[in-house]
């Protein structure tokens, strides 16, 4: 479904399966929530743009949209992605998760990625996934990504999860800050602290409007800034000034071996001129001794 009507994105690229609705009136709003609370079976995608969000979360408030879902079991999905589950914070995130379920029985966690996961409530390890399809659809169907790492370098997958729209919490270590922006693309906790972490989690399930514009903020700013383009346009001028070094070390290496050049030719010239003297000098004693032998 298509209800940014004024950048209809989805419309210009499915044309064949997007329907469009204008939740700005009420008989928008009927004719959208209509066709999405029919059990077809089929997924339903929306769209909502920027300048729908508020409008679309107060409506599904005022109807009970959300609490109808949960009544029927539509859960909550909680996504993680990663291999070395504890160095991730996997510990952290059982832990995290039993609060939740306390306070959302209904809520899911997902773990991909290993399989060394002890049985929980609620929890399904689904190991390694080659398949690049079902991990997007994976992202697809998450309601929000967790990575509550001890130390993390540098996580692609958190940008590869914002690069699918889904709101954020992990930790403030290492590179995350540079990647999730606290509070704008999702909310960062402390390492090992549980608590925060089920706190972080709870209210971006029990919030879905803040959750959503979490999700297009990050996003956006994968698509702005955390991209090769603006990788180079950083790197560009740290590469310009290091061949600017580069040449101006060139250029003195070339001065010091044109003067080395120098010295050695002043060096051979004046060995030469000694040589001349040292010769000059014992002609004059051989004429010398030979004008004594004579007399």
């Amino acid at each position: 479904f298509d209800i940014n009507l004024k950048e209809p994105s989805l419309l210009e690229y499915l044309p064949n399966i997007t329907e469009t609705a204008d939740v700005i009136d009420t008989f928008g709003k009927m004719q959208l929530m209509d066709r999405i609370i029919v059990n077809d079976g089929v997924g339903k995608v929306i769209d909502l743009g920027f300048h729908a969000f508020d409008e679309f979360f107060k409506m599904t408030g005022e109807i009970g949209f959300l609490k109808e879902a949960a009544r029927r079991h539509v859960a909550p999905v909680i996504l993680f992605v990663g291999h070395d589950f504890a160095r991730k914070g996997g510990d952290q995130l059982l832990a995290a998760f039993r609060r939740v379920r306390a306070q959302m029985p209904e809520a899911r966690l997902q773990i991909v990625g290993t399989s060394v996961v002890p049985a929980e409530p609620g929890v399904e390890v689904l190991g390694r996934i080659d398949d690049r399809r079902r991990i997007a659809d994976l992202y697809a169907r998450a309601s929000i990504f967790c990575l509550p790492s001890y130390f993390e370098p540098y996580a692609l997958v958190l940008m590869e999860a914002m690069a699918h729209g889904l709101p954020c919490v992990s930790t403030g270590v290492c590179g995350i800050p540079e990647i999730v922006v606290d509070g704008e693309t999702g909310l960062l906790v402390p390492p090992g602290d549980s608590a925060a972490l089920a706190a972080a989690l709870l209210r971006l399930l029990g919030d879905p409007a803040q959750a959503a514009r979490l999700g297009a903020a990050g996003r956006r700013r994968v698509e702005q800034h955390l991209n090769w383009d603006r990788v180079a346009d950083r790197m560009s001028p740290v590469l310009d000034r290091l061949v600017n070094q580069a040449g101006e070390v060139s250029i003195t290496r070339s001065r010091i071996e044109s003067g080395v050049t120098q010295i050695k030719t002043a060096l051979a010239d004046l060995t030469e001129n000694l040589e001349r003297l040292r010769a000059q000098q014992a002609s004059k004693e051989l004429i010398d001794l030979i004008a004594d032998g004579d007399s």
